[in-house]
């Protein structure tokens, strides 16, 4: 469980640290997201993964 915490820690801090620097940079900009794109987005990336996960 400690090894899964750090790793989840530092993952977040990596995230974290690159999301706030690009968005002070000015490369990343925050809006309200476009609800049917996002779900268009999961439901597509999500049969390609269960695709891949399902045919070796």
């Amino acid at each position: 469980m400690r090894a899964f915490l750090t790793g989840a820690g530092v993952t977040a801090a990596a995230a974290l640290l690159v999301l706030g620097a690009t968005t002070m940079g000015g490369m990343l900009r925050w809006s309200s997201p476009d609800l049917g794109a996002l779900a268009g987005f999961l439901v597509s990336h999500t049969a390609v993964a269960l695709l891949l996960e399902a045919l070796p």
